[in-house]
């Protein structure tokens, strides 16, 4: 069963407007080219709302306000503010805002590593190749609460102040983002909005199933090329990454 801050709120604004919707995996990369291809129709897959994506894709209101942070081993006291990564190794993946903030402000002033994915960035910390990797801020937040021996904590404050939005086409169906920005407005109305975030931003270990062990029973078959044994440091990569494989392909169906 698919869960999730972004599922959960697609699958909610759908059923508010009438429409049903598919919710399927895909790596970051692959899905702007997935809508440019008319593969899928939209995407919620916390992406950031920023001026380079907009040449490309049309965004929703945002529905997430969220920002980056450095990423560190526990035993690093060192990287409190992002003036402290200068002359750090940082890891950050592909595509990200992470590596956005790294070329746009630390280009020439660090060791930076690029790669393809969450598990791999988050593992280069967590095994001190790295000194910080990058990733937004309320998934970190939850995720490292929901794995006691973690060895990894946040490094800094936000990095960044960014909305996360819900993707097309560019140019492309104007009135499923009509559509999915009354949802979100209804939502937040009637206190639905606010029960999803809490329920996996609040309450600790108490939270509903459909974090990392929700994530972990939903897409075991799907994410074994990352593999189950990584124990330590699991739960973390497994669940960021998948927070970042959510999009949705919407079929109509009004009444």
């Amino acid at each position: 069963m698919d869960k999730g801050i972004d599922v959960d709120l697609m699958k909610a604004v759908a059923k508010t407007q009438g429409f049903e919707v598919e919710i399927q995996p895909m790596d970051f990369g692959g899905i702007i080219p997935a809508m440019e291809s008319g593969q899928i129709d939209g995407a919620i897959a916390g992406a950031n709302i920023t001026e380079e994506r907009k040449k490309v894709v049309d965004f929703s209101d945002p529905y997430y306000d969220t920002g980056i942070v450095a990423i560190v081993h526990k035993d690093n006291n060192t990287i409190k503010t992002g003036k402290d990564l200068v002359g750090k190794r940082l890891a950050v993946k592909s595509g990200t805002a992470g590596e956005r903030y790294v070329q746009e402000n630390l280009k020439g002033k660090s060791e930076v590593r690029i790669y393809d994915d969450t598990v791999s960035m988050l593992k280069a910390v967590e095994n001190k190749q790295a000194d910080a990797g990058f990733e937004d801020l309320p998934v970190v937040l939850y995720t490292l609460n929901q794995d006691p021996d973690t060895q990894l904590k946040v490094g800094t404050g936000k990095l960044t102040n960014v909305g996360n939005g819900f993707m097309v086409k560019k140019g492309t169906h104007k009135e499923l983002l009509e559509e999915f920005n009354k949802g979100l407005k209804t939502l937040r109305q009637n206190g639905e909005y606010q029960k999803i975030v809490d329920r996996y931003t609040k309450g600790g270990k108490t939270a509903e199933k459909g974090g990392i062990a929700g994530v972990i029973d939903s897409y075991r078959g799907i994410l074994t090329g990352y593999g189950l044994k990584f124990l330590r440091g699991l739960a973390v990569t497994i669940y960021i990454t998948v927070v970042s494989l959510f999009f949705c392909n919407i079929d109509w169906f009004r009444e």
